[in-house]
């Protein structure tokens, strides 16, 4: 049949369009075009890591968030040597708390579905200190990584063989985070925000 080898052969563009996006955000950040967030790529790495463990224990895995976890393990070890300083606000301390407690809750239960949907929320909440750092400073950021990771999001979502929380909670994340990178570094004119 034709449709399940389309549906691999997006599952498999999903995951290499994972470190292609990986390698453009590295060569930002070496050229020091891109200044990423050491808050959100340290949570971000946590969190990929058991989003990854519960749609492993909820048989929902798929290539997109195993290439992703490998990319964000490089990503962390260079944000730790080039990216922006440690300065903890209290608004980035509220989400890590927030993402903290969204897996205390997955925990609580011991049910893969809620696995998945909590650690999803987390990485939601995970990803603010970067979206208040990129709408205070849009420059620090640039829109084709996170266009590459959009993409990618769009061939796992239409590679899904079955929709589920369990299997679409995570590519819709991972489409709706890039989303609001691309939008506020293409769409950088805006008042600025008191102090968080």
């Amino acid at each position: 049949m034709c449709v399940p080898e389309f549906r691999t052969l997006l599952e498999i563009l999903s995951a290499v369009l994972v470190p292609v996006a990986t390698l453009f955000y590295i060569l930002g950040i070496l050229r020091g075009t891109i200044l990423p967030t050491k808050a959100t790529w340290l949570v971000w790495t946590v969190l990929s890591t058991l989003l990854t463990l519960s749609m492993y224990e909820a048989g929902t895995l798929n290539l997109q968030i195993l290439s992703t976890t490998g990319a964000d393990v490089v990503v962390l070890v260079l944000t730790l040597r080039y990216g922006k300083a440690w300065a903890w606000s209290t608004f980035d301390v509220a989400c890590i708390v927030l993402a903290g407690t969204s897996i205390a809750l997955w925990q609580s239960t011991g049910d893969p579905l809620w696995g998945v949907v909590f650690n999803s929320l987390a990485v939601v909440l995970g990803s603010f200190p970067l979206f208040k750092e990129v709408w205070l400073n849009p420059e620090v950021e640039k829109p084709l990584p996170w266009i590459l990771m959009m993409v990618s999001s769009i061939c796992i979502l239409v590679a899904l063989r079955q929709w589920s929380i369990e299997s679409a909670a995570q590519p819709l994340i991972y489409l709706f985070v890039p989303g609001v990178v691309v939008a506020l570094t293409l769409f950088p004119a805006r008042p600025q925000l008191a102090k968080f």
